[in-house]
C-alpha cells in the first residue's frame, strides 16, 4: 500500500506540478530531470515515448493505467489503456471504492510493469 501512495505522489507531481518547456535537449522536456530525481528516489522511473513505443512491439506483459478525466480518455487514450481518473483531492488518500477499482485494476501481478500516464505537456 505504501508504493501504491508513493505512485500516486509521482503520479501528479508528473501531472499537475510540471509546465511546458523549452526542451533542454531535442529528445528531453527541462523538467525531465527533476521528475526523473523524484520517481527514483520514491522507486519509480519515467520512460520517455519512444520506449513506450518500443514496449508496445517487443513486450505484452504490462498495464497501460490513463489517470485523465473521462472526457480525455473517450477523445483518445493508448492502445489497452485501463482509464482511472485521479485528480488533486487523490495525492494523500485515495477513497476506499477509488482504491478498490485501482487494486482491481492493478491485479496479483506484482511484477508486471505499469505505466501510468495523464496529459502531455511537450
Amino acid at each position: 500500500m505504501k508504493k501504491i501512495k508513493h505512485l500516486i505522489c509521482i503520479l501528479f507531481a508528473l501531472c499537475l506540478g510540471f509546465t511546458a518547456r523549452a526542451a533542454l535537449s531535442a529528445n528531453q522536456p527541462v523538467w525531465w530531470a527533476d521528475a526523473e530525481s523524484l520517481a527514483v528516489r520514491d522507486g519509480y522511473r519515467l520512460i520517455s515515448s519512444r520506449a513506450l513505443r518500443a514496449l508496445y512491439q517487443h513486450s505484452a506483459d504490462f498495464l497501460v493505467v490513463d489517470v485523465r478525466p473521462d472526457y480525455e480518455y473517450k477523445a483518445g487514450h493508448l492502445p489497452g489503456a485501463v482509464q482511472i481518473e485521479f485528480d488533486p483531492g487523490d495525492k494523500y488518500r485515495l477513497e476506499d471504492r477509488k482504491k478498490a477499482r485501482f487494486e482491481k485494476v492493478l491485479g496479483p501481478e506484482k511484477n508486471r510493469l505499469i505505466i501510468i500516464y495523464c496529459r502531455n505537456y511537450n
